[in-house]
């Protein structure tokens, strides 16, 4: 069924008008989908800037984005690293990829039997002595991470990283996706 359809049915029966009311009492939280981005659900949270900026990488890229994360709990952080584990990442993976060897080196032991309990419980502990072990978990509006689907076409690929690299944005590519995380201003 065509988007415009759908959009038009939803305006009919009112249930858009509600959608937008509820996320209008959810300050600093955009709708899960824009023009050329949209999220794999309503558990995606996106700060408003971090959707502002989605905006302007998605309408350079011209191509529609789907975001996969955004900010996190610490248990689905734990959650996150588990999967990361259960599909193959070691010790050393994390430690490259996180660079937090203290804080990981204390996770793993939780990581590596799947207690998503406890790893949450020691990435809790970090935060509260001010060591946030990813963007994922950071609540200012400045700071934030999003992780975005892989485009399968190398072509829109390699202009998603490019791109989102001329906004001012750290990139990561790890695989089946874009991580891309901001810290402070930026031009968009």
């Amino acid at each position: 069924m065509n988007r415009g359809v759908v959009v038009g049915v939803l305006l009919g029966l009112g249930i858009l008008a509600g959608l937008a009311a509820a996320a209008a009492t959810a300050p600093g939280l955009k709708l899960v989908h824009s023009k050329r981005w949209r999220t794999t659900g309503p558990s995606v949270e996106i700060p408003d800037n971090a959707a502002d900026f989605l905006d302007a990488l998605a309408e350079r890229c011209g191509f529609d984005l789907v975001v996969t994360s955004g900010t996190r709990t610490t248990r689905a952080q734990a959650r996150a690293m588990i999967k990361k584990v259960k599909n193959g990442d070691s010790l050393a993976d994390l430690l490259a990829l996180y660079g937090d060897d203290a804080q990981i080196e204390a996770l793993w032991p939780f990581l590596a039997v799947g207690d998503e309990d406890g790893a949450a419980a020691v990435i809790e502990e970090h935060i509260e002595r001010g060591r946030y072990l990813s963007r994922h978990l950071a609540t200012s509006a400045e700071s934030w991470a999003l992780d975005i689907d892989d485009p399968k076409d190398p072509r829109e690929r390699a202009q998603l990283i490019a791109t989102a690299k001329d906004l001012g944005v750290r990139v990561l590519d790890e695989g089946n996706h874009i991580h891309i995380e901001h810290r402070g201003s930026r031009n968009v």
